[in-house]
C-alpha cells in the first residue's frame, strides 16, 4: 500500500495552518523533501487509472473472505450492502457503485469461506470466486490471525492456487494505488501471488503516547523526534526511562505507578525488529529468501532491547484483555499497538499521540510499519482475467477518492480529525508499510516461529544471548524454507510444462 495515503487532504490542511509560521509538512524531512506542491487527490486531479469504459454485461465478480472468524470478516472496510448514514459504510458503498456502473458488473462478496471449501472449487475447476480476501487486519486477534493467514497463505502459494497477478490486464502496479515494492517482498517464485493496494486496508503497527506525560516532564516532543528523523530505539528508551515514577515509595512498581512502556500482548514486541529495518529472512541473488537475522544488528538489537526488561519499573504487563482500560489510568508514557489504536483513544481525560516504532538509529531513512493484514489473492481458475482485472485496478484506485479519507476520520474521530501532527503520523504509518515473510507465510512453521518472535527474548525476558537461541532454531528453520521451495519449485515446472 506503498503511498496510501500521501497528501490526503493537505490542501485543507495547509489552509487550516497558514496563521503557523512552521507546518509539521515543514518539519517532517520525508513531506518536505518529497513534496512541492499541495495535491488534491479527487477524481478530477489526481493521476487517472487506464481501464477504458468497458462492458462486462452484468457478470458478477465475488470476493470470498477466507477464515475462520467467529464475526464478520468484512470489518466495514471492504463492501457496504448500502448506503446508510455512517460514513465509512457509505464510503464503501459508493466505491463499489461507481465500479459497478463503470464495467457494468455484479459485485458480491461471501463471509467466513472455509479454506477446504475454496481448494475444492480449485479443484473442479469452479471459479465461483474471483477474489481471495486472504488476511483481514483486527487489532484485537492479530496473533491468531496471523497464525490463520500463514495456514492459508503458505499452501496456496506453494501448490499454485492463486492467479498471477502479474497477468491480470488493466493493473497498473506502478500506480501509487498499489503497493509494488511490498508485492515484490512477498514474492517468492515467479508468479506474484499475492496483492496489496489500496482497496486491502490495514492496520499498520505503531506507538501511542500520553501527551500530558510529556509536557509534564518536559520530554521531547515523539512528533517533533519523528520529523527529524530522530526518532530511534535509543531515544524511545531513554524517553521511557526517563518517567519511571514509584509513587508510593515502596519500591515495588505496580499498576498505580508511571511507567513508560504499557504492554498487554508481548507479541506487541515483535514490530520493534522490522521497525528498525531487520527482518527474518532476505532473498538472495537467485529470488529466494534465506535466514537473515544472524547479523551484528541483532546482536545490537538484543543489548538494546534488554535494557526494557532489565529497568525496574521501565515496562508493565497486563492482560491483553485490560491493556486499553490501564492505560486510560494515564500512568504510561507509550504504548505498542496499531495506526487504529486511535480509534479508542477518544475517551482518555488526557491527549495521545501515536508515532511508528521507531529506527535502528538515524542512519536508517525511513520509518517501517509492520503489517500483517490486508493481502488479496485471486482464484487459480479465473475464466475472465480481464474483468477481474478491470474491477481490481478500479476498486483500488476509487479507494482513494473517499474510502480512505473517510478512513482516517473512522480512525481518529473529532476529537483528532484536525490536528495536523496526527494526521502527519497517520501519512507515514500507511506510508511505511511492510510485511514479514515469515508472519505471511511461515509463521506456524518450527523455527521460523520462534525466530519471528525474537524480539519478545530480549524486551521481555532480558535474554541476551543470542547466538544460543538462534542456534536453537536455524536448523529447523532452513528445513522448513527448503520444503517450501521444493514443493513451489515442482508446482511451477508443472505449470510451465502445462503450458507448453
Amino acid at each position: 500500500m506503498k503511498r496510501i495515503i500521501a497528501c490526503l487532504l493537505l490542501t485543507i490542511m495547509l489552509l487550516q495552518m497558514c496563521a503557523c509560521s512552521v507546518t509539521p509538512a515543514e518539519k517532517n524531512p520525508i513531506n518536505a523533501d518529497t513534496e512541492t506542491a499541495p495535491k488534491n487527490t479527487t477524481e478530477e486531479t489526481r493521476t487517472p487509472h487506464q481501464v477504458p469504459k468497458l462492458d462486462f454485461e452484468g457478470e458478477t465478480f465475488t470476493a470470498a473472505f477466507i477464515g475462520h472468524y467467529s464475526g464478520s470478516c468484512n470489518n466495514g472496510l471492504y463492501f457496504a450492502n448500502e448506503e446508510s448514514s455512517d460514513n465509512m459504510e457509505a464510503a464503501v458503498f459508493r466505491r463499489t457503485e461507481k465500479v459497478k456502473e463503470y464495467l457494468n458488473v455484479g459485485i458480491a462478496y461471501v463471509e467466513e469461506v472455509k479454506s477446504e471449501e475454496y481448494q475444492n472449487l480449485f479443484k473442479a475447476g469452479d471459479d465461483l470466486y474471483q477474489l481471495l480476501m486472504l488476511s483481514i487486519p483486527d487489532e484485537n486477534r492479530y496473533q491468531e490471525d496471523m497464525l490463520w493467514t500463514a495456514y492459508i497463505i503458505k499452501p496456496y502459494v506453494a501448490q499454485g492456487l492463486l492467479y498471477n497477478f502479474d497477468e491480470l490486464p488493466y493493473v497498473d502496479y506502478t500506480a501509487d494505488w498499489w503497493n509494488k515494492e511490498q508485492m515484490d517482498v512477498l514474492r517468492l517464485g515467479k508468479r506474484t501471488c499475492l496483492g496489496v493496494s489500496d482497496f486491502s486496508i490495514t492496520h499498520p503497527a505503531a506507538i501511542v503516547f500520553n501527551k500530558d506525560i510529556v509536557e509534564d516532564n518536559n520530554l521531547e516532543s515523539p512528533y517533533d523526534l519523528v520529523y527529524s528523523g530522530k526518532w530511534t530505539l535509543d531515544k524511545f528508551i531513554e524517553l521511557a526511562a526517563s518517567v519511571i515514577n514509584d509513587v508510593n515509595g515502596d519500591g515495588l512498581y505496580g499498576d498505580e505507578d508511571v511507567a513508560g512502556l504499557l504492554i498487554g500482548d508481548q507479541t506487541q514486541l515483535t514490530s520493534f525488529f522490522p521497525g528498525c529495518g531487520q527482518f527474518i529472512t532476505q532473498k538472495n541473488e537467485n529470488g529466494r529468501v534465506e535466514l537473515a537475522l544472524n547479523t551484528e544488528k541483532t546482536l545490537s538489537l538484543y543489548d538494546t532491547l534488554s535494557t526494557i526488561a532489565e529497568t525496574a519499573g521501565l515496562s508493565y504487563y497486563v492482560d491483553v484483555d485490560k491493556q486499553q482500560a490501564q492505560y486510560e489510568k494515564g500512568n504510561y508514557l507509550f504504548m505498542p499497538g496499531f495506526a487504529s489504536t486511535m480509534e479508542d483513544m477518544t475517551n482518555t481525560e488526557f491527549d495521545v499521540g501515536i508515532v511508528p516504532f521507531p529506527k535502528y538509529n538515524e542512519e536508517q531513512k525511513e520509518y517501517m510499519s509492520l503489517a500483517w493484514g490486508g493481502m488479496m489473492g485471486v482464484s487459480g481458475i479465473i475464466r475472465n482475467p480481464e474483468m477481474v482485472g478491470a474491477v481490481l485496478e478500479l476498486l483500488s484506485w476509487e479507494s482513494k477518492n473517499q474510502v480512505v479519507p473517510t478512513y482516517y476520520d473512522v480512525l481518529l474521530k473529532t476529537r483528532y480529525a484536525h490536528d495536523p501532527e496526527t494526521r502527519d503520523m497517520m501519512d507515514i504509518l500507511f506510508d511505511s508499510i511492510v510485511y514479514e515473510v515469515v508472519a505471511a507465510y511461515f509463521s506456524m512453521s518450527p523455527g521460523l516461529c520462534e525466530l519471528f518472535y525474537s524480539a519478545i527474548q530480549p524486551a521481555r525476558y532480558g535474554q541476551r544471548n543470542f547466538a544460543a537461541f538462534y542456534r536453537a532454531y536455524k536448523t529447523p528453520a532452513n528445513n522448513q524454507l527448503k520444503e517450501f521451495y521444493e514443493l513451489l519449485d515442482k508446482t511451477e515446472n508443472a505449470s510451465e510444462n502445462t503450458e507448453e
